[in-house]
Protein backbone atom coordinates (compact mmCIF):
# COMPACT_ATOMS: atom_id res chain seq x y z
CA UNK A 1 0.00 0.00 0.00
CA UNK A 2 1.55 3.23 -1.06
CA UNK A 3 1.84 5.73 1.61
CA UNK A 4 0.48 8.88 1.01
CA UNK A 5 2.77 12.49 2.72
CA UNK A 6 1.29 15.71 3.76
CA UNK A 7 2.61 18.57 4.52
CA UNK A 8 1.66 20.77 8.44
CA UNK A 9 2.10 24.29 6.53
CA UNK A 10 3.94 26.80 8.73
CA UNK A 11 4.31 30.44 7.97
CA UNK A 12 6.32 33.26 9.19
CA UNK A 13 5.06 35.62 6.03
CA UNK A 14 2.07 35.01 4.10
CA UNK A 15 4.00 34.04 1.07
CA UNK A 16 5.58 31.03 3.06
CA UNK A 17 2.73 29.08 2.53
CA UNK A 18 2.91 29.26 -1.31
CA UNK A 19 6.44 28.54 -1.54
CA UNK A 20 6.21 25.65 0.43
CA UNK A 21 2.94 24.01 -1.14
CA UNK A 22 5.28 24.33 -4.43
CA UNK A 23 8.19 22.87 -2.92
CA UNK A 24 6.17 20.06 -1.66
CA UNK A 25 4.32 19.05 -4.95
CA UNK A 26 7.30 19.24 -6.94
CA UNK A 27 8.83 16.63 -4.07
CA UNK A 28 6.29 14.09 -4.18
CA UNK A 29 3.80 15.32 -1.11
CA UNK A 30 0.24 14.48 -1.61
CA UNK A 31 -1.01 17.10 0.56
CA UNK A 32 -0.72 20.67 1.87
CA UNK A 33 -2.26 21.24 5.41
CA UNK A 34 -3.62 25.18 6.49
CA UNK A 35 -4.31 25.93 9.72
CA UNK A 36 -7.53 27.46 10.74
CA UNK A 37 -7.39 30.13 13.83
CA UNK A 38 -8.36 33.45 14.19
CA UNK A 39 -5.41 33.81 17.13
CA UNK A 40 -3.09 31.08 18.91
CA UNK A 41 -1.05 30.26 22.29
CA UNK A 42 1.21 33.11 21.76
CA UNK A 43 3.70 32.96 20.07
CA UNK A 44 1.71 31.91 16.82
CA UNK A 45 1.95 32.38 13.24
CA UNK A 46 -1.79 30.48 12.64
CA UNK A 47 -3.62 33.60 11.70
CA UNK A 48 -3.97 33.99 8.03
CA UNK A 49 -7.56 32.71 6.23
CA UNK A 50 -6.80 29.21 4.89
CA UNK A 51 -9.27 29.35 2.20
CA UNK A 52 -8.27 32.34 0.63
CA UNK A 53 -5.07 30.61 0.84
CA UNK A 54 -5.79 27.38 -0.53
CA UNK A 55 -7.02 28.82 -3.64
CA UNK A 56 -4.19 30.47 -4.40
CA UNK A 57 -1.79 27.58 -3.46
CA UNK A 58 -4.93 25.92 -5.99
CA UNK A 59 -3.28 28.00 -8.79
CA UNK A 60 0.36 27.51 -8.08
CA UNK A 61 0.31 23.99 -7.80
CA UNK A 62 -1.49 21.31 -10.39
CA UNK A 63 -1.95 17.87 -8.22
CA UNK A 64 -1.39 18.52 -4.61
CA UNK A 65 -4.46 17.99 -2.17
CA UNK A 66 -6.01 21.27 -0.15
CA UNK A 67 -7.13 20.58 3.31
CA UNK A 68 -8.04 22.65 6.42
CA UNK A 69 -6.16 21.89 9.79
CA UNK A 70 -9.33 22.14 11.14
CA UNK A 71 -11.93 24.08 10.31
CA UNK A 72 -14.62 24.32 13.18
CA UNK A 73 -18.33 24.51 13.11
CA UNK A 74 -19.48 27.70 15.10
CA UNK A 75 -17.50 29.93 13.65
CA UNK A 76 -19.17 29.22 10.16
CA UNK A 77 -22.90 27.77 9.17
CA UNK A 78 -22.65 24.75 7.42
CA UNK A 79 -24.08 26.03 4.72
CA UNK A 80 -21.66 28.28 4.31
CA UNK A 81 -18.76 25.87 4.60
CA UNK A 82 -20.16 23.97 2.33
CA UNK A 83 -20.36 26.67 -0.30
CA UNK A 84 -16.85 27.92 0.42
CA UNK A 85 -15.15 24.03 -0.25
CA UNK A 86 -17.43 23.45 -3.52
CA UNK A 87 -15.88 26.53 -4.86
CA UNK A 88 -12.64 25.69 -3.89
CA UNK A 89 -12.85 22.20 -5.30
CA UNK A 90 -14.34 23.68 -8.21
CA UNK A 91 -11.44 26.21 -8.89
CA UNK A 92 -8.81 23.31 -8.14
CA UNK A 93 -10.34 20.84 -10.17
CA UNK A 94 -11.21 18.48 -7.27
CA UNK A 95 -8.32 19.19 -4.66
CA UNK A 96 -9.66 19.70 -2.04
CA UNK A 97 -10.59 18.19 1.42
CA UNK A 98 -12.29 19.51 4.29
CA UNK A 99 -10.53 18.85 7.69
CA UNK A 100 -13.11 20.08 10.35
CA UNK A 101 -13.48 19.53 14.36
CA UNK A 102 -15.64 20.92 17.59
CA UNK A 103 -13.28 23.47 17.64
CA UNK A 104 -11.61 25.85 19.98
CA UNK A 105 -12.40 28.23 23.48
CA UNK A 106 -9.83 30.62 21.76
CA UNK A 107 -11.51 31.18 18.77
CA UNK A 108 -15.22 31.45 19.93
CA UNK A 109 -15.82 32.73 23.47
CA UNK A 110 -13.98 36.13 22.48
CA UNK A 111 -15.88 36.64 19.53
CA UNK A 112 -19.38 36.16 21.17
CA UNK A 113 -20.23 33.24 20.02
CA UNK A 114 -21.72 30.05 21.61
CA UNK A 115 -19.17 27.75 24.04
CA UNK A 116 -20.97 24.45 24.71
CA UNK A 117 -20.16 21.44 26.99
CA UNK A 118 -18.26 18.89 25.05
CA UNK A 119 -21.09 16.31 23.98
CA UNK A 120 -23.19 19.13 22.76
CA UNK A 121 -19.63 20.37 20.58
CA UNK A 122 -19.67 17.09 18.81
CA UNK A 123 -23.42 16.98 18.43
CA UNK A 124 -22.86 20.13 16.36
CA UNK A 125 -20.01 18.82 14.28
CA UNK A 126 -21.98 15.71 13.67
CA UNK A 127 -24.85 17.70 12.35
CA UNK A 128 -22.55 19.86 10.39
CA UNK A 129 -21.07 16.80 8.64
CA UNK A 130 -24.71 15.64 7.56
CA UNK A 131 -25.75 19.28 6.55
CA UNK A 132 -22.69 19.95 4.11
CA UNK A 133 -23.38 16.60 2.71
CA UNK A 134 -26.83 16.85 2.30
CA UNK A 135 -26.54 20.41 0.22
CA UNK A 136 -23.58 18.77 -1.63
CA UNK A 137 -26.17 16.14 -3.09
CA UNK A 138 -29.02 19.33 -3.37
CA UNK A 139 -30.57 20.66 -6.49
CA UNK A 140 -33.43 23.13 -7.78
CA UNK A 141 -35.21 19.65 -8.95
CA UNK A 142 -34.32 18.20 -5.19
CA UNK A 143 -34.10 20.72 -2.27
CA UNK A 144 -33.03 19.25 0.84
CA UNK A 145 -34.88 19.78 4.48
CA UNK A 146 -33.36 19.22 8.12
CA UNK A 147 -34.54 19.77 11.46
CA UNK A 148 -31.79 19.94 13.95
CA UNK A 149 -30.69 20.75 17.06
CA UNK A 150 -28.54 23.84 15.58
CA UNK A 151 -29.67 24.05 12.12
CA UNK A 152 -32.85 23.94 10.06
CA UNK A 153 -32.99 23.89 6.02
CA UNK A 154 -36.54 24.14 4.46
CA UNK A 155 -35.94 23.74 0.52
CA UNK A 156 -32.89 24.50 1.01
CA UNK A 157 -30.24 24.01 -2.11
CA UNK A 158 -26.51 24.68 -3.45
CA UNK A 159 -26.34 25.26 -7.25
CA UNK A 160 -22.91 24.70 -6.79
CA UNK A 161 -21.42 21.31 -6.05
CA UNK A 162 -18.00 19.58 -5.71
CA UNK A 163 -16.29 18.99 -8.62
CA UNK A 164 -17.53 16.65 -11.30
CA UNK A 165 -20.13 15.28 -8.44
CA UNK A 166 -17.33 13.71 -6.37
CA UNK A 167 -17.76 13.00 -2.84
CA UNK A 168 -15.31 15.63 -1.21
CA UNK A 169 -13.96 14.11 1.24
CA UNK A 170 -14.59 15.32 5.12
CA UNK A 171 -12.05 14.41 7.62
CA UNK A 172 -13.34 14.53 10.82
CA UNK A 173 -10.04 16.05 13.80
CA UNK A 174 -9.94 14.58 17.15
CA UNK A 175 -7.27 15.11 19.79
CA UNK A 176 -8.64 12.09 21.73
CA UNK A 177 -12.23 12.83 22.76
CA UNK A 178 -13.45 8.77 22.76
CA UNK A 179 -17.04 10.39 21.31
CA UNK A 180 -15.25 12.49 18.55
CA UNK A 181 -12.71 9.60 17.46
CA UNK A 182 -16.19 7.40 17.42
CA UNK A 183 -18.19 10.33 14.69
CA UNK A 184 -14.98 9.78 12.56
CA UNK A 185 -16.01 5.63 12.53
CA UNK A 186 -19.38 6.71 11.99
CA UNK A 187 -19.56 9.62 9.35
CA UNK A 188 -15.53 10.69 8.39
CA UNK A 189 -13.60 10.01 5.51
CA UNK A 190 -10.32 10.45 7.39
CA UNK A 191 -9.30 11.10 10.95
CA UNK A 192 -7.03 14.01 11.84
CA UNK A 193 -5.12 13.52 14.89
CA UNK A 194 -2.48 15.53 16.47
CA UNK A 195 0.13 14.79 19.09
CA UNK A 196 0.85 10.52 19.44
CA UNK A 197 2.61 8.01 19.74
CA UNK A 198 2.68 4.55 17.73
CA UNK A 199 0.75 3.15 20.73
CA UNK A 200 -1.67 5.85 21.21
CA UNK A 201 -2.36 5.76 17.47
CA UNK A 202 -3.18 2.51 18.07
CA UNK A 203 -5.31 2.79 20.77
CA UNK A 204 -7.19 5.73 19.40
CA UNK A 205 -7.44 3.99 16.06
CA UNK A 206 -9.37 0.64 17.54
CA UNK A 207 -12.07 3.34 18.93
CA UNK A 208 -12.33 4.03 15.26
CA UNK A 209 -12.46 1.28 14.03
CA UNK A 210 -15.23 -0.04 16.31
CA UNK A 211 -17.11 3.01 15.23
CA UNK A 212 -16.73 1.82 11.44
CA UNK A 213 -17.96 -1.74 12.57
CA UNK A 214 -20.42 -0.80 14.07
CA UNK A 215 -22.18 1.93 11.27
CA UNK A 216 -21.21 -1.07 8.86
CA UNK A 217 -18.61 0.69 7.06
CA UNK A 218 -15.69 -0.88 5.33
CA UNK A 219 -12.73 0.15 7.64
CA UNK A 220 -10.59 1.21 4.60
CA UNK A 221 -12.96 3.51 3.83
CA UNK A 222 -11.69 5.77 6.15
CA UNK A 223 -7.59 7.06 6.11
CA UNK A 224 -6.22 7.74 9.11
CA UNK A 225 -3.38 10.46 9.30
CA UNK A 226 -0.37 11.34 11.82
CA UNK A 227 0.61 14.57 12.11
CA UNK A 228 4.44 13.90 12.27
CA UNK A 229 6.87 16.71 14.57
CA UNK A 230 9.69 15.95 12.90
CA UNK A 231 13.50 17.10 12.25
CA UNK A 232 16.35 15.63 9.93
CA UNK A 233 19.09 16.19 12.07
CA UNK A 234 21.43 14.43 14.69
CA UNK A 235 22.90 17.29 16.35
CA UNK A 236 22.42 17.10 20.12
CA UNK A 237 21.93 21.04 20.26
CA UNK A 238 19.26 21.56 17.78
CA UNK A 239 17.46 18.30 18.87
CA UNK A 240 17.24 19.97 22.45
CA UNK A 241 16.03 23.38 20.63
CA UNK A 242 13.47 21.42 19.05
CA UNK A 243 11.90 19.35 22.17
CA UNK A 244 12.42 22.51 24.31
CA UNK A 245 9.76 24.21 22.13
CA UNK A 246 7.62 21.49 21.91
CA UNK A 247 7.10 21.48 26.20
CA UNK A 248 4.23 23.88 25.75
CA UNK A 249 2.10 22.65 23.30
CA UNK A 250 2.61 18.73 24.60
CA UNK A 251 1.58 19.70 27.83
CA UNK A 252 -1.74 21.47 27.10
CA UNK A 253 -2.27 19.27 24.22
CA UNK A 254 -2.34 16.00 26.56
CA UNK A 255 -4.44 15.12 29.53
CA UNK A 256 -2.57 15.46 32.52
CA UNK A 257 -3.87 11.09 33.03
CA UNK A 258 -1.75 10.65 29.37
CA UNK A 259 1.01 12.70 30.61
CA UNK A 260 0.95 10.49 33.58
CA UNK A 261 0.77 7.53 31.68
CA UNK A 262 4.05 8.17 30.66
CA UNK A 263 5.64 9.06 33.77
CA UNK A 264 4.94 12.78 33.81
CA UNK A 265 2.90 14.42 36.83
CA UNK A 266 0.90 17.91 36.05
CA UNK A 267 0.69 20.42 38.46
CA UNK A 268 -3.25 19.85 38.37
CA UNK A 269 -3.91 22.48 40.91
CA UNK A 270 -2.14 25.23 37.95
CA UNK A 271 -3.72 22.94 35.54
CA UNK A 272 -7.13 22.03 36.78
CA UNK A 273 -9.67 22.86 33.81
CA UNK A 274 -7.12 24.25 31.59
CA UNK A 275 -6.40 22.65 28.29
CA UNK A 276 -5.81 23.66 24.31
CA UNK A 277 -9.40 23.72 23.74
CA UNK A 278 -10.34 24.94 26.99
CA UNK A 279 -7.58 27.96 27.36
CA UNK A 280 -8.34 31.90 25.34
CA UNK A 281 -4.59 32.02 24.09
CA UNK A 282 -4.01 34.88 26.08
CA UNK A 283 -0.29 36.03 26.86
CA UNK A 284 -1.34 34.58 30.77
CA UNK A 285 -2.42 31.25 28.93
CA UNK A 286 0.90 31.46 27.35
CA UNK A 287 3.01 31.53 29.97
CA UNK A 288 0.67 29.00 32.25
CA UNK A 289 1.96 26.69 29.70
CA UNK A 290 5.34 27.37 29.48
CA UNK A 291 5.55 26.85 33.28
CA UNK A 292 3.88 23.11 32.89
CA UNK A 293 6.54 22.51 30.65
CA UNK A 294 9.28 23.74 32.23
CA UNK A 295 9.61 19.68 34.13
CA UNK A 296 8.46 17.71 31.35
CA UNK A 297 11.19 15.05 30.86
CA UNK A 298 13.16 14.86 27.70
CA UNK A 299 12.18 11.26 27.75
CA UNK A 300 8.50 11.77 27.21
CA UNK A 301 8.74 14.60 24.68
CA UNK A 302 11.08 12.55 22.71
CA UNK A 303 8.31 10.27 22.00
CA UNK A 304 6.33 12.75 19.99
CA UNK A 305 9.77 14.00 17.46
CA UNK A 306 10.63 11.68 14.63
CA UNK A 307 14.51 12.76 14.41
CA UNK A 308 18.03 11.35 13.62
CA UNK A 309 19.54 10.57 9.72
CA UNK A 310 17.09 9.58 7.23
CA UNK A 311 17.44 6.02 7.68
CA UNK A 312 16.58 6.35 11.57
CA UNK A 313 13.39 8.86 10.48
CA UNK A 314 12.56 6.19 7.97
CA UNK A 315 12.46 3.66 10.78
CA UNK A 316 10.24 5.79 13.08
CA UNK A 317 8.04 6.55 10.46
CA UNK A 318 7.28 3.18 9.63
CA UNK A 319 6.51 2.61 13.27
CA UNK A 320 3.75 4.93 12.90
CA UNK A 321 2.61 3.06 9.65
CA UNK A 322 2.57 -0.39 11.22
CA UNK A 323 0.36 1.72 13.81
CA UNK A 324 -2.14 1.87 10.90
CA UNK A 325 -1.15 5.55 9.84
CA UNK A 326 -1.82 5.73 5.97
CA UNK A 327 -1.31 9.32 5.38
CA UNK A 328 1.86 11.22 7.18
CA UNK A 329 1.69 15.04 7.54
CA UNK A 330 4.99 16.18 8.12
CA UNK A 331 5.28 19.29 11.08
CA UNK A 332 9.17 20.43 10.17
CA UNK A 333 10.59 21.33 13.03
CA UNK A 334 13.82 22.41 11.97
CA UNK A 335 12.09 25.44 9.97
CA UNK A 336 9.96 26.20 12.90
CA UNK A 337 12.97 27.12 15.17
CA UNK A 338 14.67 28.28 12.64
CA UNK A 339 17.28 25.87 11.89
CA UNK A 340 16.94 25.18 8.62
CA UNK A 341 15.05 26.33 5.11
CA UNK A 342 12.46 24.21 4.52
CA UNK A 343 13.67 23.40 1.08
CA UNK A 344 16.27 21.08 2.35
CA UNK A 345 13.70 18.74 4.86
CA UNK A 346 11.47 18.80 1.25
CA UNK A 347 14.14 17.50 -0.98
CA UNK A 348 15.04 14.98 1.32
CA UNK A 349 11.84 13.54 1.34
CA UNK A 350 12.08 13.66 -2.54
CA UNK A 351 15.45 11.78 -2.66
CA UNK A 352 15.56 9.41 0.70
CA UNK A 353 12.39 9.26 2.50
CA UNK A 354 9.04 9.30 0.27
CA UNK A 355 10.98 6.53 -1.86
CA UNK A 356 11.21 4.26 1.00
CA UNK A 357 7.66 4.30 1.03
CA UNK A 358 6.82 3.37 -2.45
Amino acid sequence: MKIKFGLSAIAFEINDFIQQAVVAEDAGFDSVWIPDHFTDLPPSNDKYEPWTISAYIGAKTERILLGTLATDCVRRHPTSIAHTLATLDNLTQGRAILGIGAGEAMNIVPYGLPWEEPDTRVSRLEESVRIIRLLWKSSSIAPVNFDGRFCRLKDARLDLHPYGERDLPIYIASLGSKRCLQLTGKLGDGWLPWFNTPETFVERGKIIDEAAEKARRPLDRIEKTAVVYFALTKDPGRQKKILDSMRPELVVLNSARRLAQFGHAVNTEESTNYSYQKCLASQEDGERAKRLGTNLPEHVIERFLVTGNAESCIEQLEKMVRAGAKHLIIRDMLWANHLENFHNTLNWFRTEIIPAFT
